[in-house]
């Protein structure tokens, strides 16, 4: 397995050698995206949970391998059958973020970077087994992401992993089925980039 995957790495990177168009300083492309969520609750026993990310992004080049993005995403997270030891019944979250990303890019050749930078989350809405729950935890969620990306002609991929720092609970009553847990997980995005300048 191991194998089938760094020949796939190396396939796509190939394509996006061959792809890929050399950047120039104060290049500036808008590029929107969407793909995939796959969250859960640090520790606690829990399963991963798929959900949605979309937005658009604004990405700057200093140099032909250094830029900067800022992106405006929407994204569903959350965790399945989560353990409850109040009630000893698992529960199934969904959280829906608003979320902002600022992030340093570093381009090995034309086409692949890796980034980091800074993710906040805004959390808009907040269910448990179908119970709101937005009051009972925290709003905000600041991570300090760390990923890769891929240029294959005007397509960006992306993988992007977020630990949040801020824990999810806040009322009481949160702290006691939630006790430390944070939010964490990956989002894999395809954007499609569009050069302003």
């Amino acid at each position: 397995m191991k194998r089938v995957l760094l020949l796939g790495v190396i396939f796509i990177a190939s394509i996006g050698h061959i792809m890929g168009q050399k950047h120039e300083p104060w290049d500036i492309f808008f590029t929107p995206k969407a793909g995939a969520a796959y969250t859960g609750f640090s520790s606690l026993n829990c399963e991963y949970k798929p959900g949605f990310v979309g937005g658009t992004g604004i990405e700057v080049f200093f140099s032909p391998h250094f830029s900067f993005e800022t992106a405006l995403t929407f994204s569903m997270e959350g965790a399945n059958k989560v353990d409850n030891d109040l009630n000893q019944r698992d529960s199934n979250y969904n959280l829906n973020y608003i979320n902002m990303d600022y992030l340093f890019k570093w381009y090995i050749g034309n086409h692949m970077n890796i980034f980091t930078g800074l993710h906040m989350g805004r959390l808009v809405w907040a269910k448990a087994n179908g119970v709101d729950i937005s009051d009972e935890l925290n709003k905000g969620a600041i991570t300090i992401p760390a990923g890769i990306g891929i240029d294959i002609g005007r397509l960006a991929i992306s993988a992007q992993f977020n630990y949040s720092f801020p824990k999810i609970a806040k009322s009481d009553r949160a702290k006691q089925i939630l006790k430390d847990a944070s939010l964490m997980g990956g989002f894999v995005t395809i954007g499609y980039k569009i050069q302003v300048f």
